[in-house]
């Protein structure tokens, strides 16, 4: 059969239809043209998962640096957006197999990076101070295992 698709332009575009297509093509018999679409829809959608998932664990770098860098404007939001996070990655986890600890990883260093920058900008460093600001890598103990306080108890 001819390809009657541009899976790739659909997935891009929207789910629905294209899922839509995908349903046309398996009413018309052409299984071939159905899996192209199915494994197209199955990559847009691991990809979506992926950006939820950094964007989470950014949110999560940028609270922890700000709470080791600035502890006297600790606050509990500070606290739940962390736990928040954490709980979002859980469920993107636990609901898209391709978000594995080692994706994670994966993204790490990247993702730590805009956070760096992102908390230079929050913390309104001068041109000097934000090219001398160079913290540590967050360990992932620090990211999805430590319990912050709002006063030091470490």
């Amino acid at each position: 059969m001819v390809k009657t698709h541009d899976w790739g332009y659909l997935a891009a575009s929207s789910h629905y239809v294209l899922a839509k297509e995908i349903k046309f093509s398996l009413q018309e018999g052409d299984m071939e043209d159905a899996l192209e679409g199915l494994d197209e829809l199955i990559d847009s959608m691991s990809k979506i998962a992926i950006r939820e998932m950094k964007s989470h664990l950014l949110i999560i770098m940028t609270h922890i640096l700000k709470w080791k860098y600035q502890p006297h404007k600790r606050s509990r939001s500070w606290y739940k957006s962390i736990m928040n996070a954490r709980f979002e990655i859980e469920d993107v986890k636990d609901e898209t197999p391709t978000v594995t600890d080692k994706a994670i990883n994966s993204e790490w260093d990247k993702v730590f990076s805009k956070a760096i920058k992102k908390v230079s900008q929050e913390m309104n460093l001068t041109d000097d101070e934000e090219r001398k600001f160079k913290p540590e890598t967050l360990t992932w103990k620090e990211v999805f295992e430590k319990i912050y306080y709002l006063e030091d108890k470490d």
